[in-house]
């Protein structure tokens, strides 16, 4: 959520340009609404806020320090795989398909 001091500005433009890229990107090729990108964008900047506040914490020093161990990663890829597939399931849609309902032809 913030660009460290050892970061250049560089570093945070091409974060912020890739993801306003790929949400032009799903709009463009109408995988997604302008709500759908940004409840997006503001749900990733929650969650990443949460995981900053829980997981880094500040020393005497004035620096910042974040501990992850390899099973936090791990943790968060299967929350959101169970999320999908919960969502996938919930709509009844196909798990492994195109992700939509097929409609009757008229």
């Amino acid at each position: 959520l913030r660009c460290y001091a050892n970061n250049s500005w560089i570093t945070c433009a091409i974060g912020v340009s890739l993801v306003v890229l790929s949400c032009v990107g799903r709009m463009y090729w109408l995988a997604h609404h302008l709500f759908d990108t940004v409840a997006g964008v503001v749900l990733a900047l929650v969650v990443a806020y949460g995981l900053e506040r829980s997981l880094c914490v500040e020393t005497d020093a004035g620096d910042t320090v974040c501990e992850c161990d390899w099973w936090h990663v791990l943790m968060a890829h299967s929350v959101m795989v169970a999320c999908v597939l919960g969502s996938r399931m919930h709509a009844k849609t196909k798990l492994f398909g195109s992700g939509t309902i097929p409609t009757k032809a008229e």
